[in-house]
């Protein structure tokens, strides 16, 4: 099939994705650049409060948004955070 616009070169309907530091300012706008295409995106932050403000953004895009709290440098952190967006 051949691509016609951008939006289907980066058509990321029906895919997930994890942005760890997603409450801030550059992964945050990484975070909503990939809803915008299509993707559900959990946002992995040390500030939860910052990860459940940029949840809230994407799920006003009409793509599921999960803010999981992680502190990316111990790996149990990341393990626990894996499980939570799986389930």
């Amino acid at each position: 099939m051949e691509a016609n616009t951008v939006q289907d070169l980066f058509d990321l309907s029906g895919k997930a994705a994890a942005v760890i530091g997603g409450g801030g300012v550059l992964a945050g706008e990484m975070a909503l650049g990939l809803a915008r295409a299509g993707a559900d995106v959990a946002i992995l932050d040390f500030n939860e409060a910052a990860a459940e403000k940029r949840a809230a953004e994407v799920a006003a895009l009409g793509r599921r948004g999960l803010a999981v709290r992680v502190d990316a440098a111990k790996k149990a952190d990341l393990e626990a955070a894996l499980q939570k967006i799986l389930e």
